[in-house]
């Protein structure tokens, strides 16, 4: 498999490849350590002052979410050409 200084190639969603897109971002997704934000969303629980407040534990855990959230949502934007981009560049989920 991969490892994390190799070139990763994303496949680009087509209106002819759904299925087949799909697979691959699954498999790629997962390899990244991101499909579970992916099937359970990813919801922003801490407010900037509530975030003063949490443990250290607590404040690493949001920090890692934090970055699987943006790293799967740059790979997913990166399957995408820009027409469908501009559709969803906008969706929480």
């Amino acid at each position: 498999m991969a490892n994390n200084n190799a070139h990763i190639v994303i496949p680009k969603l087509t209106k002819d490849n759904y299925g087949n897109w799909c697979i691959q971002m699954r498999a790629l997704l997962g390899s990244q350590d991101v499909m579970e934000i992916v099937e359970d969303g990813y919801t922003e629980l801490a407010s900037k002052e509530v975030e003063g407040t949490l443990t250290e534990a607590q404040t690493t855990i949001l920090r890692a979410d934090r970055k699987k959230d943006c790293k799967a949502k740059s790979i997913i934007y990166q399957g995408l050409d820009e027409a469908t981009f501009e559709i969803i560049a906008s969706a929480k989920s």
